[in-house]
């Protein structure tokens, strides 16, 4: 009985040690090679650049009145610049620009309304708003 029980271990181990698991094949790299990115080349910007297009396209501006004056009350733009003044009160106003081109009015601008003014010449102007007595000051370059 010894020797059964012996043989029958001992072919116990020799099956268990010569059965393998079944293996794995590698995994095959899918990844797609990296795409060689350039940086754009750099853009040369000269200052007289800049105000060439300045002097082409001056920048304009935009002022709100609210409350009984305006935001912002200075403001520094270059000639040929046109300012939009948008009434954001619960009021009409009548606007007048005085400056080194005369006087010009606005007339009446509703709430809601803009009324664009452009700026031709250097020097500084003053915008006077009625009602409420409130000023601007204009810088124009």
């Amino acid at each position: 009985m010894k020797l059964k029980y012996l043989v029958g271990l001992f072919l116990v181990v020799l099956i268990s040690g010569c059965a393998t698991a079944p293996t794995t094949p590698p995994a095959e790299d899918v990844t797609a090679p990296a795409e060689e990115v350039t940086a754009p080349e750099p853009v040369e910007t000269t200052a007289e650049a800049a105000e060439t297009v300045i002097e082409q396209a001056p920048a304009g501006a935009d002022v709100q009145i609210l409350k009984n004056a305006f935001e912002p009350a200075k403001l520094t733009v270059k000639a040929g610049a046109t300012v939009s003044f948008k009434n954001m009160d619960n009021k009409r106003h009548s606007l007048t620009v005085k400056g080194v081109a005369g006087s010009q009015g606005s007339g009446n601008i509703e709430p809601g309304k803009i009324y664009e003014h452009t700026f031709d010449k250097a020097g500084t102007y003053t915008v006077m708003a009625i009602p409420g007595a409130f000023k601007a000051e204009i810088t124009v370059e």
